[in-house]
């Protein structure tokens, strides 16, 4: 709690650094902001001080790759009254931590990760403090490190959201089935876009949006399989009178784009744009889209606007069944050309298109209803806590 007496939130997993969690940052800010005005926000210092200052974040005091307890220990040797002064709040000072990690928790990741959010979130709730994972992909749980550490989390939070059926079958598989674990869509969608009067579209705009990580995870198609396939497509769209645009969601993806770029026998714009909300308006005013990038394919999805996914993982999967789209996803694997040049066509034809962008807007209205009740969830077990803790939130 602050000096003046208001809520303290931890926004665990979200960042400056990658523009899905960017996103999930500003969805929940901006959720916040007219139900909740009186609380106040904090973060981990995986950011500079700029970004977060620019929304009004304080920092939360932790010395990376540190033991819990050592934090812990240290961060009470420091008058309280001083780190106010520099905006750092302790562990002691939050009531409530909202998880968004996207996909942390995970055999993927090794049990590293799972096992520090476990040490903290248990004496978090020893504490008195309520922890909520917010929707996010979670799994596979096979070793016995990693399945430990998730039972630990799980005994400690008061909800769990898992974003997808795949997910969550994989927490009943592990822990059985609870009230607590439940299952909620991405709930990013619902934020505002920000136009950027520089940066202007045609009618016949199709953004393409690049992912390097389907390059760089071996057991996924080569290098040049996944490249010539978004070559072809943009030669494709420029044959048909349409403008390719190779959009940079994430900054690791610049130097692909521009591999992109060389092999094209026409200039082809790449945007970069640091604003997420700049990069949904873009999306939401494009014809349709071609994307490996999950938040990219949330953002143009939720505005109506038609997708051909390339996915690696279960995450594409359950986002367009949510969309009722599947007939538009593509495994990153062999022969991803021939598979874009069929869905291509269908997207060509302006009837079939308007068919697809219907279904996508139908989808949408069950999404938002979904989501709608995930906050509800949410807010029942702040709205009690403040009660029992007599805590102002306005």
């Amino acid at each position: 709690m602050t000096p003046d007496n208001h809520i303290i939130v931890d926004l665990h997993g979200v960042h400056f650094g990658n523009k899905g969690a960017q996103l999930m940052l500003l969805a929940i800010l901006e959720h916040f902001a007219s139900s909740y005005p009186g609380f106040r926000f904090c973060m981990s210092p995986r950011n500079t001080f700029s970004e977060r200052s620019s929304l009004g974040l304080y920092q939360r005091f932790i010395l990376p790759r540190i033991p819990y307890t050592f934090n812990s220990a240290l961060s009470r040797m420091i008058p309280n009254k001083l780190l106010f002064q520099y905006g750092i709040v302790t562990d002691s000072d939050i009531d409530f931590v909202l998880d968004a990690s996207g996909f942390n928790y995970s055999e993927q990741w090794g049990p590293e990760k799972a096992e520090l959010a476990a040490g903290r979130y248990e004496h978090l709730k020893k504490s008195g403090k309520k922890v909520i994972l917010l929707p996010q992909a979670l799994g596979p749980f096979s070793q016995a490190r990693t399945c430990k550490a998730m039972m630990r989390i799980i005994r400690s939070v008061e909800l769990i959201f898992a974003r997808d059926h795949v997910s969550y079958d994989h927490l009943i598989k592990l822990a059985g089935d609870q009230p607590k674990i439940k299952i909620a869509p991405d709930f990013t969608g619902a934020l505002n876009c920000k136009r950027t009067p520089y940066i202007n579209l045609n009618n016949d705009s199709v953004a393409i949006v690049p992912n390097i990580r389907v390059i760089e995870n071996g057991h996924r198609p080569a290098a040049s399989e996944y490249l010539n396939a978004l070559i072809f497509t943009c030669q494709e769209l420029h044959d048909r009178g349409l403008e390719p645009l190779l959009l940079v969601f994430e900054r690791g993806d610049i130097s692909l784009c521009k591999s992109i770029s060389d092999k094209l026998q026409f200039p082809i714009r790449i945007i970069e744009e640091e604003n997420p909300l700049t990069l949904k308006w873009i999306l939401g005013h494009v014809k349709f889209s071609i994307s490996s990038r999950f938040h990219a394919l949330v953002c143009a999805l939720s505005q109506g606007i038609p997708c051909i996914g390339i996915g690696w993982s279960h995450k594409y999967d359950a986002l367009f069944q949510d969309y009722n789209i599947m007939d538009f996803l593509i495994c990153a694997d062999n022969h991803i050309s021939n598979n874009i040049q069929i869905k291509l066509n269908l997207l060509f034809n302006e009837r079939h298109r308007e068919v697809v962008t219907n279904r996508i807007l139908s989808a949408s209205l069950e999404i938002e209803k979904q989501v709608t009740t995930m906050w509800t969830e949410v807010h029942k077990i702040l709205q009690l806590s403040n009660i029992r803790k007599g805590k102002c939130n306005g």
